[in-house]
C-alpha cells in the first residue's frame, strides 16, 4: 500500500492554481490580457447656497470664487484648493479629487468658504472686508480657521476705532462672504477588483455637497424728518451702526467670536426726493447704506445719527437686528429670527423723525420693509 502525504499534496495543489492564475494574468505569458487593477476611487464635491430666502441655489449667480478646505478625521489640516470665476461661473462647477489626494480607506472633514471677488484669494487681500486666517499643513486645525474683518483702519474699509470714525475717509463696500454652513464629513471607500477577473471595473465616484451661509449683509436706511430738504448736506450728519460686543471675528462655521466693540460707517450717504419735486414740495429722505457682518438676534446693535463733528448724538435706535429680523413674518416659512438674518442679506429700515436738524432728531416711528414683496411693519415706540 502506498502512503500519501496529505500535505505535499495540498502544496501541490495550491502552487498548481497560482501558476494558473499567474499565467492568466500575463505574468507568466505575455500574449495574455493583464488581471484588473483596482479601480480609481473619486471624490466629487460640490457646492450649494440655497440657504437664503429664495430657497434658490445661488451658487453660480453669486460666488466668484471658492476654497476648499481639506481636514483629516482627527480636524488637523492638510490642504486649501482655490477655484475662480471661470470655473465657479459653470452651473456644473465641482471639485474632483482622485485617490491621491483623497486615499480611499481614509476619513475626511471638508469645509468651504466663498466670496464674491472672482479674481482668488490674493485679489481678495486688496480688498476691503475679511481676511483668511493663515492655516499651516499638518499643524493647524479646524479650531484655529478664523476669517477677521481689516480693521486697521488704512481708510480702505468701513471699520475703524471709536477715536477714528469721524474722520474723512474713503469707505469701500466690503466683498460678499459665505462661509460653510455644516461641516460635511467623509469616508472614502476602498473598492477591489473581484479576484482572478480580468475585466478593468470602472472607476468609482464619491459625492459630497459643502452647503455655504452668506455672512455679509446690506442694509439701507432710509431718514424722513420735516425739516430734511433736497439741499440738506448729508455730512452734517453722521451716522453708524454699533455692534457693542463685535462681529468681526467669525469661524469657519459663521460663530462670531470677536468681542470687541465695531462701529460701522455708511458706504453712501444721499438724500433723495420724496414724492413728486415742485417748489412746494422739496421735502427728502436721507438715505444711508450699510455694509455689515453677520447679524445675530440679540447681538445689541444699534443705529446712530451723530452731528457734523461728532461731539453730540443727535438719536439712537436700539435693538437693529431683532428689529430686521421682523421681516420674516413676511414669509410663510416658520424661520427663527435667526434662521431669517442668516437667509436674508438684503434689509430696509424707514425712520421717521418728529424733528431733522442738525442739533435735533427725534424718532417717531420705525418701519421694516420687504421691498420685492411690498411687506412692510411698523413699530411706533422711540424707545426701541
Amino acid at each position: 500500500m502506498i502512503k500519501v502525504d496529505k500535505r505535499k499534496v495540498s502544496r501541490l495543489l495550491i502552487l498548481s492554481t497560482l501558476t494558473a492564475v499567474l499565467a492568466s494574468c500575463n505574468f507568466m505569458n505575455e500574449e495574455m490580457p493583464e488581471c484588473a487593477t483596482d479601480p480609481n476611487v473619486f471624490t466629487r464635491v460640490k457646492f450649494l447656497y440655497d440657504y437664503n430666502v429664495k430657497k434658490t441655489d445661488l451658487f453660480t449667480d453669486h460666488v466668484g470664487s471658492v476654497y476648499l478646505y481639506i481636514f483629516d478625521e482627527n480636524g488637523v489640516f492638510l490642504e486649501r484648493r482655490e477655484h475662480t470665476r471661470e470655473y465657479t461661473s459653470d452651473p456644473g462647477f465641482e471639485i474632483l479629487l482622485d485617490s491621491t489626494e483623497l486615499r480611499p480607506g481614509s476619513s475626511y472633514q471638508l469645509l468651504a468658504l466663498a466670496n464674491g471677488n472672482h479674481k482668488g484669494y490674493d485679489s481678495s487681500l486688496n480688498t476691503p472686508g475679511f481676511q483668511k486666517g493663515e492655516m499651516i499643513p499638518g499643524v493647524s486645525t479646524i479650531n484655529d480657521y478664523r476669517l477677521t474683518l481689516d480693521v486697521d483702519g488704512d481708510g480702505d474699509v468701513d471699520i475703524f476705532s471709536f477715536s477714528q470714525r469721524f474722520e474723512d475717509e474713503n469707505i469701500e463696500q466690503l466683498d460678499t462672504v459665505w462661509t460653510t454652513l455644516t461641516p460635511q464629513y467623509l469616508d472614502v471607500p476602498v473598492v477591489r477588483a473581484p479576484f482572478e477577473s480580468i475585466e478593468q471595473f470602472p472607476d468609482s465616484i464619491v459625492d459630497v455637497t459643502i452647503p455655504l451661509m452668506r455672512i455679509t449683509n446690506h442694509i439701507t436706511v432710509h431718514l424722513a424728518g420735516s425739516n430734511f430738504t433736497m439741499n440738506t448736506n448729508p455730512e452734517d450728519f453722521h451716522i453708524l451702526l454699533r455692534f457693542p460686543h463685535g462681529n468681526g471675528e467669525i469661524n469657519i462655521t459663521g460663530e462670531t467670536l470677536g468681542d470687541k466693540e465695531l462701529y460701522y460707517r455708511s458706504i453712501r450717504k444721499t438724500m433723495e426726493p420724496q414724492g413728486l419735486q415742485t417748489e412746494a414740495n422739496n421735502s427728502a429722505t436721507l438715505k444711508t447704506e450699510f455694509n455689515v457682518s453677520r447679524l445675530q438676534d440679540g447681538d445689541g446693535a444699534s443705529l446712530q445719527v451723530w452731528n457734523a463733528d461728532g461731539t453730540k448724538l443727535l438719536a439712537e435706535l436700539f435693538n437693529i437686528s431683532s428689529l430686521l429680523a421682523a421681516g420674516k413674518d413676511a414669509y410663510d416659512d416658520p424661520w427663527s429670527n435667526q434662521e431669517y438674518l442668516d437667509r436674508e442679506y438684503e434689509y430696509e429700515l424707514y425712520i421717521e423723525l418728529d424733528d431733522a436738524t442738525a442739533e435735533s432728531l427725534k424718532i417717531y416711528w420705525v418701519e421694516v420693509r420687504i421691498s420685492v414683496l411690498g411687506w412692510a411693519v411698523r413699530f411706533q415706540d422711540e424707545k426701541i
